[in-house]
């Protein structure tokens, strides 16, 4: 006969962790999809830190865009700084034209920064992508834990 022991695993939080990519070339750009035809949305240099989002090994890698990259959102769903609409669509430029990059949910706050005509432009959520080629970019084995 065997004896099976079951032990109690105790769990005190959550820790959640992000692994970052490291850019290795100046202008380099971010994009809304993968792929050279897709819009362009901003810029990093070298040196620059982001949030890994997909595989690095990958031709086009997914990651967080940083603080410097301006998205859009139409401004019917944007009051107070506060997002309005349920799933509301984050979007590359200020048109339906471009490609979306991320949803927010209703009730998300967002920092704005302007508008253009029935658009709001605003800092890049957390629950938004854009990617990079893995040309300009390695792995940093940098991880960040948050609790």
């Amino acid at each position: 006969m065997k004896l099976l022991y079951v032990l109690p695993i105790l769990v005190s939080s959550v820790v959640c962790s992000a692994a970052f990519v490291e850019v290795t070339g100046d202008k380099v750009n971010l994009r809304s999809a993968s792929g050279m035809p897709s819009d362009v949305v901003g810029q990093v240099n070298s040196g620059d830190l982001l949030e890994l989002q997909g595989n690095v090994t990958d031709p086009w890698v997914k990651v967080t865009p940083p603080q410097s990259v301006d998205l859009w959102v139409s401004s019917q769903y944007v009051e107070n700084g506060v997002i309005t609409g349920n799933r509301v669509r984050v979007r590359a430029g200020a048109s339906v034209n471009y490609k979306d990059v991320g949803i927010v949910e209703k009730g998300t706050k967002v920092e704005v920064r302007g508008k253009v005509g029935d658009w709001t432009k605003i800092a890049p959520p957390k629950t938004t992508a854009v990617w990079i080629t893995n040309t300009y970019e390695k792995a940093t084995g940098k991880v960040t834990n948050s609790q």
